[in-house]
């Protein structure tokens, strides 16, 4: 049986794990928290500076969990339009800031 009672969900948890102690394993450390800092501080420096469709492809290759991790509190808004990955500059303004 498994531990979410979603199989999808205990892959990409079983599979983030590994990521996280593969990462700390080869740094040496003995944070988990701090091997995940480091990957996704990585992974933000990445999104920001490549073009948005390989910064899709890259994502659509990682594990669910550290995908949400790597495309959290990013400048571009995702979105799927007839099958392409377009961004658009997300810009913050009054009323967006007030919902």
């Amino acid at each position: 049986m498994s531990a979410t009672g979603l199989e999808v969900l205990d892959r990409t948890w079983h599979k983030t794990h590994e990521w996280v102690n593969d990462l700390r394993d080869r740094l040496g450390w003995s944070s988990d928290r701090d091997a995940l800092r480091l990957l996704r501080a990585t992974l933000h420096q990445i999104r920001d500076r490549v073009h948005v469709n390989e910064t899709a492809q890259l994502s659509a290759q990682l594990p669910i969990m550290i995908r949400a991790c790597s495309l959290k509190g990013g400048s571009r808004i995702w979105c799927l339009c007839g099958g392409t990955v377009q961004a658009i500059s997300s810009q913050r303004s009054n009323t967006m800031s007030a919902i």
